[in-house]
């Protein structure tokens, strides 16, 4: 009853939602809930949409349980849950300190490219027509995050090879061999882009955090997800559906319920962010850039902002960070919710869809004379699901203005 649900395009989404403590079975009279039978992260959820003949449908979500409370003055649970990209929020980069001071210390920092060969040689070959990359280059981002997920399910992390293409994770045949780690496989490609990366023996930053960083300090950057049914994890770069396919377009006509009924739509301008940046970070010096714009200092005044992005692997990368952050340009919001969104063409529920269109481009045209029209592409970077108890579906987004379509 009552749930909420949320799916984020490289972020960890979830669900939130009440069951009757008398709850039974689907397709069940006499089984119900008993006694501790579902607990924080030792129950793991689905949540599936139905269609209109009455089969599953779509899965939405999928993940483990992360709370439940009861309330006498409740005869439900309330329950919530984050999907599979939690999990590696849970994780760090494996380190046993009784190891490390029993002289596995040699093979810190973990680095890339492994220039130590801490565990053997690491011929990092982007190509088999292309020599080796060597005394220290830059290595294919891909390589770092086939490792990093690795690291979640082998110890030690480095004695899987990273190289082989494709890589489906294999599991030992007796589950009991798993020792807790959630099963999650990979396939990641090459991505054509080059850094260097370090962990510190005792790092806490999560693997999650790590991935996270990785994207947004190379050149293109990328963007990931783990399938809900299958637990792949999977990588688009330099952005999901970034063919810039426009599968949707609001406009006039939105009161229709065929077109799916528009029930909010608020439009804001904040201005610039900033029009002159300044970005700092370390490599083997404090390093610096600026980027700002004549013209847009003219028209908005000079507002500072200031970056650290701490460590960096090339001087370079700070200036293209700087212009990822879009600052210079006037920063404007769109709140926009429908409600019962299965109306729209196509059906939001066919094709992958809602999934699918996380990462994607909607076009919106609305005019609010005589001052402003609003008429502009939005990425879609999060959908969330409101259900009331007549079931109908409120679904808002998470928009973000292209400036650049």
């Amino acid at each position: 009853m009552n749930p909420e649900i949320e799916v984020r395009n490289s972020e960890p989404g979830g669900f939130s939602g009440e069951l009757a403590l008398s709850q039974k079975w689907r397709n069940s009279l006499t089984r119900g809930i008993s006694r501790d039978s579902f607990a924080p992260y030792r129950t793991h959820y689905e949540l599936w949409r139905t269609d209109n003949i009455g089969g599953l449908g779509n899965c939405i979500s999928a993940g483990m349980l992360t709370s439940v409370n009861l309330n006498f003055n409740r005869d439900t649970v309330l329950i919530s849950g984050k999907d599979w990209l939690h999990y590696l929020q849970r994780r760090i980069y494996p380190f046993d300190p009784e190891l490390y001071k029993a002289g596995e210390w040699i093979n810190w920092p973990r680095q890339w490219p492994d220039v130590k060969g801490a565990y053997g040689p690491r011929d990092y070959i982007a190509n088999p027509t292309v020599a080796q990359l060597q005394n220290g280059d830059p290595i294919d981002v891909g390589y770092i995050i086939r490792e990093l997920i690795q690291a979640t399910q082998f110890e030690p992390p480095t004695g899987i090879d990273p190289l082989a293409f494709p890589r489906n994770t294999q599991w030992p045949s007796n589950a009991e061999e798993t020792h807790g780690r959630l099963r999650i496989t990979q396939n990641v490609r090459l991505l054509d882009q080059m850094t260097k990366y370090k962990i510190y023996p005792g790092d806490q930053t999560s693997i999650y955090d790590h991935i996270k960083k990785l994207s947004e300090q190379v050149d293109k950057g990328f963007e990931f997800d783990i399938h809900p049914l299958t637990r792949e994890f999977q990588v688009w770069n330099p952005r999901r559906n970034a063919q810039g396919f426009n599968n949707y377009l609001f406009s006039g006509g939105h009161d229709r319920e065929e077109d799916g009924q528009i029930i909010e739509f608020d439009w804001t301008n904040d201005g610039p962010e900033g029009t002159y940046l300044v970005g700092l970070a370390k490599k083997a010096k404090n390093v610096g850039r600026v980027w700002t714009d004549e013209d847009n200092r003219r028209e908005f005044g000079r507002l500072d902002k200031i970056y650290d992005f701490g460590e960096v692997s090339e001087d370079e990368m700070i200036l293209e960070l700087l212009k990822d952050q879009n600052d210079l340009h006037p920063q404007k919001r769109l709140g926009l919710a429908l409600l019962n969104p299965e109306f729209l063409v196509p059906n939001f529920y066919t094709g992958g869809r809602p999934r699918s269109i996380l990462g994607a481009t909607v076009g919106v045209h609305q005019s609010f004379p005589p001052y402003h029209t609003v008429d502009a592409y939005f990425r879609i970077n999060a959908i969330k699901w409101n259900i009331d108890s007549s079931t109908n579906e409120e679904v808002s987004f998470e928009l973000e203005m292209v400036y650049d379509p």
